[in-house]
């Protein structure tokens, strides 16, 4: 290659401007001139570049659209607009990085609603995301505003045509292997495609030379297949051993040629002048039939949109239509949307109104979703297609579109007899249809209570579709509360090939079945979580949302459960079935009972189970707290009663019923027969309210499990107290008596303040007693409780007085210690114990409800970086800013000593980083002022921090003061000189490129 260095520098210009324009006809470098400054970036980074080469069927806006959010990495969703903010906001969360999204063949979007779509997206992009087109014409977009400001870089066909140096190179290159080529510069074209040509094949070298002294020197057969390769964009060893009947490879057709792109995986571009000429020497008839043969190759392969587009190509309107009926009837885990759209498109530019174009129609609504989109239309749109085809007699489509309006309709309403019964009708002669009959009526007979009938239906009969069958078996299972059965038989290559979706239901089995305990499942979950709301697929993620809620409120989390079911009711907001919604409301029912009483929980799942009832089988959201529906909702317990399912849910239901015995009848023997051996199994189930109850009772039965397991519960006071409220008599005294034996409870809040000078606050009240003030090591004891919170009195020893004996150390503990519980409870009666430190044996305790603002600091910063790894920076931003606004200081500001200082390096470490990551998103967003004033905060929490430097020139340079951004980053890299640490390359970098500049 000629690198042609005064391109590529220009090119660099795209990580600074908003929009870089490349713009020449085919042959012009292009494509070549792009590689070259995409790899430069690769070898010295200015930022991220992420290409997209559009294809014919990016005209369709939806096409193009859904192409970008998979070169992105976001799923796209909703409407248009929806999916652009998704690849907005994935551009945003990557800062400071600038991202460069490259769009190539431009020209093939046509001047419609794709372009408008480019315009929108260019228009919305955040500062950190920039935009590069490049093709033969100049979208027509409004960006006159971004030409005023400077923001447009374009590159012309005269500045793309190669210059006296570059011709000059290319000679030398090609003189080295191929000692004919005696040709002066300026006998060359300045094109550089024929350029290159001429000094390959002689200086008469254009398409009828090329045709003639190349093309038309080969052996007819080869001529022959390349006539046929030349309607493919992409040549392989499969294509070209097809058309040859073995004879050749991709790499034997193309041997020799000129204009010809290889690629890494082992394929072949042939240049558009290359292909054209091969396209003008061919009849028009022989140009149908190539592209016909190679639709046929495409399709026996499996590769049915490309198969179809080449049949329109060939102008073979039954093939076509062929082959997307074929496509319309492959399962919808093997179609992708980008695949569909073009199928869609053929099929209604031929056949609008068609049966099958209705269908294609119909299903493609899924990817457009909108906040107004009532997704069961989608099911009765289906069944509407159905009907059409049952009166043309087509029971194939018919089969198909049944089937899939059933998937839709059943998630809302149960699936119409009829509709099942002409399925079943149609299976004898539709080979899935008897696969898709045994999995609703599997499905309507757990529904009719009847869960042996329908394990014997999925578990009967030939399958035809293995993926189909995979998924439709995890989602019956779970629902028929056999978790222990989900993943039986599996490899571990098979779980890792699962389709998309089916890792859900896995993830579903593994809590319901109590295999891993929240404190280790709530993380996995999250990470889960995270994935799935990349997708950006409504149902997924609600889905997962309520889970993870119960999952937080089993391990204590209330603040965390509290946010999901929150952030699941947005979600609810773009389409979504009630089956679907009912998660969230039963997580909503399960914060409702932790947070304000059974009372307000009983009404939840009373507005839940009226919206879809008990009925003879619960639904699977149901199946995550039956023990809480199971005590609050006594008209469900009939039903309840009456479903077999799996040892583990099994227990759940026991929970249930053992606190109705509790409740009802006084008793505590169900309680004392729970399976207390399993207790990640009952905690799964059991929210912690009702699982201290069951404790209790269990505990009174003589079972040291179930009092093993109560000691370790998650805030086990106020539970105790719950249960006081709404037990029976002897739970309530043995509930009592537990409390009792805990340490004293204080009537004050307590309060404390470590992200700067230590201060304790007793209700909202900053403590000023004297001795507080003028006593260090009370203050110092008072952090190494913080810091601790359970220590021996040994160790606050050696901590605060490490240069005394033993003894004398120990006395000092004492005295101090009495000095700390008299500030903090004055009033407290002479006899009485303390309450906020106490004494336990030989070690210092702090109460568990005291208030520490690290503590909260930590979770608001992992809650914001969750946000923020997740791809959604805007909720990231304000999550980041509350959790800053605590941060008033250096840890534990004022003290000293070993034991404090990992901590203040955590915090310091959090702090810094969130500010940074603060100012970088403000950038981004276009809020170039604040940012710099968070890159202020950073340098004075860190002076000389690179990552500071360089937020802060970036935010001079984007003022256009490149002077000061240098001054910036020259006086970071000198102060590191001066203590002899080389920068970071990221660094250096954007020093040179801004004294370049």
């Amino acid at each position: 290659m000629v690198r042609r260095p005064r391109l590529t520098t220009t090119l660099r210009e795209r990580f600074d401007h908003r929009l870089t324009l490349v713009t020449g006809p085919g042959g012009a470098g292009k494509t070549t001139t792009l590689a070259l400054a995409v790899e430069d970036n690769r070898l010295d980074p200015f930022g991220t570049d992420i290409w997209f080469a559009a294809v014919e069927h990016d005209h369709d806006p939806d096409h193009l659209i859904d192409g970008l959010a998979q070169v992105v990495g976001v799923e796209a969703r909703g409407s248009i607009d929806q999916a652009i903010a998704a690849i907005c906001d994935s551009i945003w969360s990557r800062a400071p990085s600038d991202v460069v999204l490259i769009i190539d063949d431009v020209h093939l979007l046509g001047h419609g609603g794709a372009t408008e779509a480019v315009d929108a997206l260019l228009r919305d992009l955040p500062r950190n995301g920039h935009l590069l087109l490049a093709g033969r014409d100049q979208p027509d977009l409004a960006i006159a505003r971004l030409r005023a400001l400077d923001q447009v870089v374009e590159l012309g066909p005269d500045d793309l045509s190669f210059d006296d140096d570059e011709l000059a190179e290319l000679i030398r290159l090609r003189l080295a292997t191929n000692q004919r080529a005696q040709v002066h510069s300026a006998d060359l074209s300045r094109l550089p495609a024929l350029a290159d040509l001429h000094l390959r094949v002689g200086a008469d070298a254009g398409s009828a030379f090329l045709w003639e002294e190349i093309l038309g020197s080969l052996p007819a057969e080869r001529r022959r297949v390349l006539a046929h390769v030349a309607v493919a964009e992409v040549i392989d060893d499969h294509l070209v051993s097809e058309l040859s009947g073995g004879a050749m490879t991709a790499a034997d057709l193309v041997a020799g040629l000129p204009l010809v792109d290889p690629s890494s995986d082992g394929t072949f571009r042939l240049h558009a002048i290359l292909r054209s000429v091969l396209h003008e020497h061919s009849s028009p008839v022989g140009w149908r039939h190539a592209a016909c043969r190679v639709a046929e190759i495409e399709a026996e392969r499996g590769r049915l949109a490309s198969a179809a587009a080449l049949f329109s190509d060939g102008d073979d309107v039954e093939a076509m239509l062929v082959v997307a009926r074929r496509f319309a009837l492959l399962p919808g885990l093997r179609r992708s949307f980008q695949d569909h759209l073009v199928v869609r498109n053929l099929v209604e530019r031929v056949a609008a109104g068609s049966i099958l174009g209705d269908l294609l129609r119909a299903e493609s609504q899924f990817g457009e979703l909108s906040h107004t989109t009532d997704v069961t239309r989608i099911g009765l749109d289906l069944a509407g297609v159905a009907e059409r085809a049952r009166v043309a007699g087509d029971i194939e489509l018919e089969a198909v579109a049944l089937y899939r309006a059933m998937v839709w309709i059943s998630l809302d309403a149960p699936v119409p007899d009829r509709q099942i019964e002409r399925l079943a009708q149609l299976a004898e002669q539709v080979p899935i249809a008897a696969q898709v009959v045994r999995y609703v009526l599997a499905e309507q007979a757990m529904f009719a209570g009847r869960p042996d009938d329908s394990l014997a239906l999925l578990n009967a009969g030939e399958v035809v579709d293995a993926e189909l069958a995979l998924v439709d078996r995890l989602g019956l299972l779970c629902s028929l509360g056999r978790p222990e059965e989900v993943g039986v038989g599996l490899t571990t290559a098979d779980l890792a090939g699962m389709p998309d979706g089916a890792e859900l239901y896995v993830g579903f089995a593994l809590w319901t079945r109590g295999q891993l305990t929240p404190e280790v499942a709530l993380p996995i979950a999250l990470s889960m979580m995270a994935q799935t709301m990349a997708r950006r697929v409504v149902h997924p993620i609600v889905a997962i949302l309520g889970v993870t809620s119960f999952m937080a409120l089993a391990g204590g989390d209330t603040e965390t459960a509290i946010r999901h079911v929150a952030v699941a009711r947005d979600e609810e907001a773009y389409g979504c079935s009630a089956h679907i919604r009912a998660f969230t409301d039963m997580a909503a029912a399960a914060v409702a009972l932790v947070t304000d009483g059974e009372d307000a929980a009983r009404v939840v799942c009373g507005e839940m189970l009226s919206n879809i009832p008990i009925g003879k089988w619960p639904i699977r959201a149901y199946l995550l707290g039956l023990p809480m529906i199971y005590l609050l909702r006594p008209e469900t317990r009939d039903t309840l009663d009456r479903c077999a399912f799996g040892h583990a849910i099994t227990a759940a239901l026991d929970a249930g019923r053992a606190l109705a015995h509790i409740r009802d009848e006084a008793s505590v023997e169900l309680a004392a027969a729970l399976p207390w051996g399993r207790e990640a199994n009952l905690r799964a189930h059991v929210l912690p309210v009702h699982l201290c109850e069951l404790a209790v009772a269990a505990s009174l039965a003589g079972d040291e499990r179930a009092d093993d397991l109560l000691s370790r519960l998650p805030n086990l006071r106020s539970n105790l107290e719950r249960v006081v409220i709404v037990s029976t008599p002897a739970i309530v005294e043995a509930a009592r008596h537990r409390l009792d034996a805990l340490p004293r409870r204080s009537p004050h809040r307590f309060s404390v303040a470590t992200l700067g000078p230590l201060s304790v606050a007793r209700d909202g009240i900053p403590i000023d007693a004297p001795d507080w003030g003028r006593r260090t090591r009370v203050r110092e004891l008072m952090g190494l409780l913080v810091e601790e919170r359970r220590i021996s009195r040994a160790r606050v020893a050696a901590a605060l007085w490490p240069e005394l004996s033993e003894e004398n150390a120990l006395r000092n503990v004492r005295v101090t210690l009495s000095y700390l519980q008299r500030i903090l409870e004055p009033d407290r009666p002479q006899r009485a114990e303390p309450s906020v430190v106490r004494t336990m044996g030989d070690e210092l305790v702090l109460d568990e409800d005291v208030e520490i603002d690290a503590d909260a600091f930590a979770r608001e910063m992992q809650r914001a970086t969750e946000h923020d790894r997740a791809g959604a920076p805007g909720s990231a931003l304000a999550l980041y800013r509350g959790a800053l606004a605590r941060y008033d200081g250096g840890y534990l500001h004022g003290l000293d000593g070993d034991w404090l200082e990992p901590t203040r390096a955590r915090m310091h470490l959090l702090a810094l980083s969130g500010l940074l990551r603060v100012g970088e998103l403000e950038l981004a967003s276009g809020e170039p002022d604040r940012a710099a004033a968070w890159a202020a905060r950073a340098e004075s929490l860190s002076p000389g921090n690179e990552r500071a430097a360089r937020l802060r020139a970036t935010c001079l340079a984007g003022a256009g003061d490149r002077l000061g951004a240098v001054g910036v980053l020259r006086s970071v890299v000198e102060r590191l000189a001066v203590d002899g640490v080389e920068p970071e390359g990221e660094t250096r970098r954007m020093l040179d490129r801004y004294e370049s500049a």
